[in-house]
């Protein structure tokens, strides 16, 4: 917990003291087409198989991106797909800071990412007390408790992060 508590508090402090937040929004471009990729087109599973329907309602969701199934189905490589993925959503956000101007698009990244880690972090340590209460009642069952709480905390701290960054990418499209 302390260790999620300094890293959410340093990126706060970032934003706070008015650093540039675009490189991080980029990354988390970056990560969320990948990550949607390997969810829908796993590499584990022939392309004949991917979801492509729903990857694309997953970008759509966050991103007005002017794709169609079609284009998702030319690809037979997971690679491929995201690069070119991740190429289309970063013109869509390149389009929208030339709408908006970079200075104003800045401004709005800072509050956005403020905004978004606040909220989330509150929920999270929620969350986390939740799981602390119930996982004296697991012991029962003949496994460590603490060897429990590592795992589920950890897997609650992974899906901030992603809640996170795609609550920052959702807000700063639309």
């Amino acid at each position: 917990m302390n260790h999620q508590r300094s890293l959410i508090y340093e990126q706060r402090m970032r934003v706070l003291r008015g650093q540039d937040m675009h490189d991080s929004i980029l990354t988390h471009i970056r990560e969320y087409v990948a990550d949607r990729v390997k969810e829908f087109a796993s590499q584990e599973v022939h392309h004949d198989d991917w979801n492509l329907a729903a990857l694309r309602q997953a970008l759509l969701e966050v991103a007005p991106l002017d794709i169609t199934e079609e284009q998702l189905a030319a690809f037979t490589h997971q690679e491929d797909l995201t690069e070119w993925l991740q190429e289309v959503m970063l013109a869509a956000y390149e389009q929208k800071e030339q709408l908006l101007g970079s200075e104003q698009l800045r401004e709005l990244e800072r509050y956005v990412t403020l905004r978004v880690v606040n909220m989330r972090w509150v929920d999270h340590l929620a969350a986390m007390e939740d799981l602390e209460e119930g996982i004296g009642l697991r012991g029962y069952s003949g496994v460590d408790p603490l060897i429990i709480y590592q795992k589920e905390s950890y897997q609650y701290w992974l899906n901030l992060l992603a809640t996170i960054r795609e609550d920052i990418l959702r807000y700063l499209f639309h």
